[in-house]
C-alpha cells in the first residue's frame, strides 16, 4: 500500500476492483497494482498513475478474474440475466417512438465527433511518415521560414551534433516536356542528397546519388514519373524543363506522404541551384531563398542547441551590430517539423499551413456535440426510467432485491448506448465522402479502427450507459414497494433539477454554437467582400513559361496592341506576382540619408507600364510608368512605403536596395491596397518597372463576354507560340482561395451547429412527451375548470421557456470570448454588435416552441373526460 495518504489510487476504482474479483486473487492481484501504481507516480506523474491503475482495474474485469457463482446461482441467474435483457429488447419496442429519438439522438452526436476526431487526427498527423521525424528541425530566423545559401555551409562547422544538414529551394510550376507528355507541373524543389536520406526516400528505380552532385540532375516521384514515362523504367532518359534545360532522370522515389508540410512532385540537384544563378546572390547572407533542415541524433541534442542558437546568429552575421539582429528577429532557431503544419506562420512558408486555433475549434465542436447527445440521451431515459415505477414495485412484491433491479436498468441502458454506437458508426462511414468534400481533406475510415479510438468508443458505451442508468436504477430501487406502486410520476424529485441543469447546459451550448456560426458566416463574407483597393473583378492571370516568355520579353508592346484590339478585352498588363503571393522582400535606402538609420523593409513587385490602370489601382501623386521614359529601373511606392522611407517628397527621390541592383527614381505614390491576406496588415510595397522580370500577364475583361474573351486569348497565344500551354487562373477566385480554411471552417461548424440543435430538440421533444403524460389528470382538471387552450399550451410550455431564456443568458459571454479569440488573428475584422448575440437565442426559442408545439397542442385539445379516465 503506497505510504502517503495523498497518494492513493482512486477509491472507487479499487472497491469496484475488491467488489468483481475473485476472493483466492485479491490480494495478490491488488499488491500488484499498487506497485504498478507506484512505479507510475514515481516515474510520471500521479494524474498519470490513477489513469493507469484505473485501466489496469478495467482491463481484470474478465472471465476467471471475476468472482464465480455456485452452479445453481449461475444457472439461475442466467435464466434471470436472460430475461432481463429480453425485458430491455421490450421496453425498446414498447417505446418505439422515445426509444428511437434517443438513439437517433446519440448516434448522430457520435457519428459527428467520430468525423471530426478523424479530422483531428489527420491534421496532427503531419510528418509522422518519416523515421526520423522525431529528430527533424528546420533551422530558420524567428520571422523567416527561408534562409540563406550561406547557412548550411556554416552550420555543418558550428553545428557538429546535427548528423545531417540539408538545403532546399523552391525550383516553382515548370513546363515538363518528354517525348509523350508536356504540361504544367507544379511544386518542383532544388534538393541536395542529404535530403534524400535525412527523409528517408526509397528508390524504386535507380540510385545514383553520386550522380545528385552534379548539376542538371532530377528525382522524380512516383507518380511524376508514371505521368511522364507511363510504366516505362525513365532512369537515364531526358526531360526539358521551359523549352529550355535537359535533365537526365536519375531515380525515382515513392511518393511524399500527403500529411507532410514537404509537397514535392520532383528533386532537381541542388547544384543547378548554384550553377543557374551568381555567386553574388549565393553568397550573399541576406537572400532568403533557401530551406535548411538539421537531423540530429536525439531530441535532447535539439533542446540543448536552442539555448545556444542566438549566439551562433551573432557567429553568422559578425559584421551586423547585435541590435540590429535583435530588430531584424534573425536569431536562428531549430523548430520540430512536427510542429511546423500547426505552429509555424513565418515568412515564406513552403505550403500553406493549418493553425492550431482550428484544433482547439474543432475539439471543442466535438466535444460539446457528444455531450449534448449524452446529455440528451441521459435525460430521455432517466424519464423514460421513472415512468416504470409501477413495475418495479411489483417486482419488489415478488422478491426482486435492489441489485437485481439496479443489473437491470444498467443491462438496458448499455444496450440502448450500444445500439445507438454502432449506428453512429454506420452513419460516420456514409457521411465520410461527403465531409471529405467539405474539408478538402483525404480522410480515411480506417483511421477511426485504431486500439485507441475503439478503447475511447468503449469508454463511451460504459460511461454514458452507467450516467444514463444509474439515476434511474438507484432511485427507483431504493424505493419501498408501496410507494413505488402508488404512482409513477416524480415531479419533485431530484431528478426534475437535473432534468432542467442538463436542459439548460444543452441549450446554452446550441445558441453559443448557433451565434458562433452566425460570426462565422459575417467575417467571411466581410473577408470576401471587403473593398482591398484594387478591382478585383473579370481580371485572368495567365502564366507565360519558356518560348512563350521569351516572345513577351522581346514583343510585349506589340502583343499588348494585338490583345486589346478585341472589344472584349479592356487591358493587359505584366507583373511578376500575383496579389495574394509570397513577395519579394527588400531594403531600400533614399539617396544620401543617414547610414545611421535602420529603414523597414518593402515588398516588392515587378510590373510593366499597364499594371496600375488594369488593376484599378489608386494613383495619389506623380504619374504611372511609361515605357519611353523608364528604360531603367523606376518605382511606385504606396502610402505605407513613403512612411516607412520618411520621404516628406517622395517624387524624384531616388532610392536604392541593399543588394545595389535596383536604383532609381520614385515616379508615383499609389493608395495602400490589400495585396496580402487580411490576417495582415497592409505592409510597404515597392511596384518596380522590369517588365523582363515577370511571368504573369493580366488580362482586364469585359464581364459580360469572358467565353467570348477567353477564347481571344487562347488563340493569340497559340499564334505567337504554337506549344504554348493556356494555363490560366480568374484573380477572384484566387482570393477566395485565401480564406479557405476560414470557409471550410465557417461550413464545418454551421453544419455541426445545426446538427446539435436537432439533436437538441430530440431531446425537447422527449422530455415535453414525458411532461404532458405526467401531467394529464391536471390537464383535463384545468379544462374542467375552464382553463382555454392556450391557457394549457402557455402553462406546458412556460417552464422550458424560462430553461431557454436562462441559456440565452449564459451563452452570451462565451460567445463573445470565443468571438473575441478567433477574430483577434485578423488584422481587418467585422466590429462585434448586440444584434449578433441577440439572434441565435430567439431563433432556438421558436425552433424549441415549434418542436414542443405537437404534444402541448395535442394535450390542450384533448378531451378532459378521457384524461380522467385514464387517470
Amino acid at each position: 500500500m503506497p505510504k502517503t495518504q495523498n497518494i492513493t489510487p482512486p477509491h472507487w476504482v479499487l472497491r469496484f476492483f475488491r467488489w468483481f474479483c475473485n476472493p483466492d486473487f485479491v490480494e495478490d492481484l491488488e499488491g500488484d497494482l499498487f506497485e504498478r501504481f507506484e512505479r507510475r507516480v514515481d516515474e510520471n506523474s500521479l494524474k498519470a498513475a490513477k489513469w493507469g491503475f484505473t485501466k489496469d482495474v478495467i482491463r481484470l474485469f474478465r472471465p476467471g478474474i471475476i468472482r464465480p457463482l455456485t452452479s445453481s446461482q449461475n444457472l439461475n441467474n442466467m435464466d434471470m440475466y436472460t430475461n432481463y435483457l429480453k425485458i430491455a429488447f421490450r421496453n425498446i419496442r414498447k417505446q418505439r417512438i422515445s426509444s428511437s429519438l434517443n438513439i437517433l439522438g446519440l448516434a448522430l452526436g457520435i457519428a459527428s465527433s467520430l468525423l471530426i476526431i478523424l479530422h483531428l487526427k489527420s491534421e496532427l498527423s503531419y510528418e509522422n511518415s518519416y523515421t526520423n521525424a522525431d529528430n527533424i528541425y528546420r533551422i530558420s530566423s524567428l520571422k523567416w521560414a527561408k534562409s540563406s545559401p550561406p547557412l548550411k555551409g556554416f552550420l555543418e562547422f558550428h553545428l557538429p551534433e546535427a548528423s545531417r544538414i540539408s538545403q532546399v529551394a523552391a525550383f516553382g510550376s515548370q513546363i515538363v516536356e518528354t517525348d509523350d507528355f508536356k504540361a504544367e507541373v507544379e511544386n518542383g524543389y532544388y534538393v541536395d542528397a542529404e535530403f534524400l536520406k535525412m527523409f528517408d526516400l526509397d528508390f524504386l528505380n535507380g540510385n545514383s546519388q553520386s550522380k545528385f552532385h552534379e548539376p542538371y540532375k532530377i528525382v522524380l516521384t512516383e507518380t511524376m514519373a508514371n505521368q511522364f514515362f507511363g510504366h516505362k523504367d525513365p532512369v537515364g532518359k531526358v526531360v526539358i524543363l521551359n523549352d529550355r534545360e535537359e535533365y537526365e532522370v536519375i531515380g525515382v522515389v515513392q511518393d511524399l506522404p500527403k500529411n507532410s508540410h514537404l509537397k514535392m512532385n520532383y528533386f532537381v540537384s541542388m547544384s543547378t541551384f548554384y550553377k543557374q544563378r551568381p555567386e553574388s546572390w549565393t553568397s550573399n547572407k541576406n537572400w532568403m531563398v533557401t530551406y535548411t533542415y538539421a537531423l540530429f541524433d536525439d531530441h535532447q541534442s535539439a533542446k540543448y542547441i536552442n539555448t545556444r542558437m542566438q549566439e551562433v546568429t551573432y557567429d553568422f552575421y559578425p559584421d551586423d551590430a547585435k541590435e540590429e539582429v535583435d530588430n531584424a528577429q534573425a536569431h536562428f532557431r531549430a523548430f520540430p517539423i512536427k510542429s511546423i503544419h500547426l505552429h509555424s506562420h513565418k515568412e515564406q512558408e513552403m505550403s500553406a499551413n493549418s493553425d492550431i486555433t482550428f484544433i482547439y475549434i474543432f475539439s471543442a465542436l466535438a466535444v460539446f456535440i457528444i455531450l449534448i447527445a449524452c446529455v440528451n440521451f441521459i435525460n430521455i431515459f432517466t424519464t423514460q426510467a421513472i415512468k416504470r415505477s409501477k413495475e418495479v414495485g411489483v417486482r419488489k412484491v415478488l422478491g426482486a432485491k435492489k441489485g437485481q433491479l439496479v443489473f437491470q436498468f444498467l443491462s438496458e441502458a448499455f444496450i440502448t448506448t450500444l445500439i445507438a454506437t454502432m449506428l453512429g458508426l454506420f452513419l460516420a462511414n456514409l457521411a465520410l465522402p461527403a465531409y471529405n468534400e467539405l474539408v478538402d481533406l483525404p480522410i480515411s475510415y480506417s483511421g477511426l479502427l485504431t486500439k485507441t479510438n475503439i478503447e475511447i468508443l468503449v469508454g463511451l458505451v460504459l460511461i454514458v450507459g452507467f450516467l444514463s442508468g444509474t439515476y434511474p436504477a438507484f432511485y427507483i430501487a431504493r424505493q419501498s414497494s408501496v410507494l413505488s406502486q402508488k404512482s409513477d410520476k416524480t415531479p419533485n424529485s431530484i431528478g426534475v433539477l437535473i432534468r432542467k441543469v442538463l436542459v439548460v447546459f444543452q441549450f446554452t451550448v446550441s445558441i453559443t454554437l448557433l451565434t458562433s456560426t452566425l460570426i462565422l458566416l459575417l467575417q467571411t463574407n466581410y473577408l470576401k467582400s471587403k473593398d482591398l483597393g484594387f478591382n478585383k473583378d473579370q481580371v485572368v492571370a495567365i502564366k507565360s513559361y519558356g518560348a512563350f516568355r521569351t516572345y513577351l520579353a522581346e514583343h510585349w508592346e506589340i502583343f499588348h496592341s494585338e490583345l486589346t484590339q478585341h472589344t472584349s478585352i479592356l487591358n493587359a498588363a505584366l507583373a511578376s506576382n500575383l496579389i495574394g503571393d509570397n513577395l519579394s522582400v527588400e531594403h531600400f535606402t533614399p539617396q544620401g540619408a543617414d547610414p545611421g538609420i535602420d529603414y523597414p523593409s518593402s515588398r516588392v513587385m515587378r510590373v510593366d507600364d499597364n499594371y496600375i490602370k488594369t488593376m484599378g489601382i489608386s494613383l495619389l501623386e506623380g504619374r504611372d510608368f511609361v515605357t519611353t521614359q523608364d528604360s531603367i529601373d523606376a518605382f511606385v511606392l504606396n502610402k505605407k512605403a513613403v512612411e516607412s522611407l520618411g520621404l516628406e517628397n517622395p517624387i524624384g527621390a531616388i532610392i536604392e536596395n541593399s543588394s545595389g541592383e535596383a536604383k532609381g527614381e520614385i515616379v508615383g505614390v499609389i493608395d495602400d491596397f490589400h495585396f496580402t491576406s487580411l490576417h495582415d496588415q497592409i505592409e510597404p510595397l515597392i511596384l518596380s518597372y522590369k517588365p523582363e522580370w515577370t511571368n504573369q500577364i493580366l488580362v482586364k475583361l469585359e464581364g459580360s463576354r469572358i467565353e467570348e474573351s477567353m477564347a481571344q486569348i487562347e488563340s493569340k497565344i497559340k499564334e505567337v507560340s504554337p506549344d504554348a500551354i493556356f494555363d490560366y487562373q480568374f484573380l477572384d477566385s484566387r482570393l477566395d482561395d485565401m480564406y479557405k480554411a476560414e470557409t471550410n471552417m465557417s461550413k464545418i461548424v454551421n453544419a455541426f451547429s445545426v446538427l446539435a440543435i436537432f439533436i437538441s430538440g430530440l431531446g425537447l421533444f422527449g422530455l415535453m412527451a414525458y411532461v404532458t403524460e405526467i401531467r394529464t389528470k391536471e390537464i383535463g382538471i384545468r379544462k374542467v375548470l375552464g382553463a382555454s387552450g392556450l391557457k394549457i399550451v402557455s402553462i406546458l410550455t412556460g417552464n422550458f421557456t424560462k430553461l431557454i431564456l436562462l441559456s440565452m443568458v449564459i451563452s452570451i459571454p462565451a460567445s463573445y470570448f470565443l468571438a473575441q479569440n478567433w477574430l483577434a488573428q485578423f488584422a481587418f475584422k467585422i466590429d462585434l454588435s448586440w444584434w449578433m448575440f441577440g439572434v441565435a437565442g430567439p431563433v432556438i426559442l421558436v425552433f424549441a416552441l415549434v418542436t414542443i408545439s405537437f404534444q402541448t397542442f395535442k394535450a390542450a385539445l384533448a378531451n378532459p373526460i378521457d384524461a380522467l379516465r385514464n387517470e
